[in-house]
């Protein structure tokens, strides 16, 4: 490719020439880009999971830990579990602890069910 100086009827035509291929790397760029955005969402969900704390029970004494991982068919597959009591974490959600034994224990939860992504 070449800069913008020859404007004559053959710099014309080695521009024209230039954007088509552009443009078809582009679109191969694209493609690539959009095959990247169909499994990014389930990847970053299974090795970088978001995980929301929250007090359940009735008297809001059990600390929870939830994340969701989207599937193919659209639906989101639902993954919680019992971190532990409001005794065991006295800053609740924001404890650094809870945070820390949330984490552990929810990719446990997603290696048991996505072993196939896992490799050990």
């Amino acid at each position: 490719m070449f800069v913008l100086n020859n404007l004559t009827e053959a710099g014309y035509l080695q521009i024209k020439k230039d954007k088509e291929q552009l443009i078809k790397k582009i679109q191969q760029y694209q493609a690539l880009v959009d095959e990247f955005d169909l499994a990014l969402p389930f990847l970053t969900a299974i090795y970088d999971p978001t995980i929301k704390l929250s007090f359940e029970g009735m008297n809001k004494e059990i600390l929870m830990a939830r994340t969701s991982i989207p599937m193919n068919d659209g639906e989101r597959r639902i993954i919680r579990a019992r971190v532990g009591s409001k005794d065991d974490f006295p800053m609740g959600e924001k404890d650094y602890k809870a945070v820390l034994r949330a984490t552990e224990i929810i990719k446990y939860r997603i290696k048991k069910e996505f072993p196939l992504h896992f490799e050990d």
